[in-house]
């Protein structure tokens, strides 16, 4: 059993948890290049900053309201 962090209620005995993303970054992936010996700029993506437990029903709720996770520096 575990506190939804969306709604607060404690959840029924042998339901399962959903984590949901609600913090993420910007990130620019880079790597030594030894041939030239600078920085190679390899992609870009997000990272995870936070993310909480909630349960299935109240994850559903949010994502057909259109939630989107709070982008953080």
């Amino acid at each position: 059993m575990f506190r939804c962090a969306i709604t607060g209620n404690l959840s029924k005995p042998g339901e399962g948890a959903v984590m949901l993303v609600t913090h993420v970054r910007k990130r620019t992936y880079i790597r030594k290049n030894f041939k030239t010996e600078q920085d190679d700029m390899v992609g870009h993506g997000t990272e995870i900053v936070r993310e909480v437990l909630c349960t299935k029903e109240a994850y559903d709720k949010l994502m057909a309201e259109g939630f989107q996770p709070e982008v953080v520096r």
